[in-house]
């Protein structure tokens, strides 16, 4: 995959809310209450497989950043000399 920096950070962006949609659904669905004489039936949730994709989520986004911060390091500007991760530093 190829990347702009603008959109590597949308990318990243559109993973912590897909990550957020998982571990919501999963906190509504984990544990359930079940009143007296009711006849038991628990919502859809696998912790397996919510795990699963939190996991996937946090090894592409790992990924991602390492190769936003490669660039940052690799990449000169020719106006000043500087790398980006330089002039985002003297930016701050």
């Amino acid at each position: 995959m190829e990347f702009t920096s603008a959109s590597a950070n949308k990318y990243l962006r559109r993973l912590q809310d897909e990550k957020g949609f998982i571990l919501g659904i999963e906190a509504e669905r984990s544990t359930y209450v079940l009143g007296d004489k009711e006849v038991a039936d628990p919502p859809a949730y696998s912790y397996e497989e919510t795990r699963a994709k939190v996991a996937e989520i946090d090894r592409t986004t790992m990924v991602v950043r390492h190769a936003v911060h490669q660039f940052n390091m690799a990449t000169v500007l020719s106006q000043c000399g500087l790398t980006i991760g330089e002039v985002l530093i003297a930016l701050a």
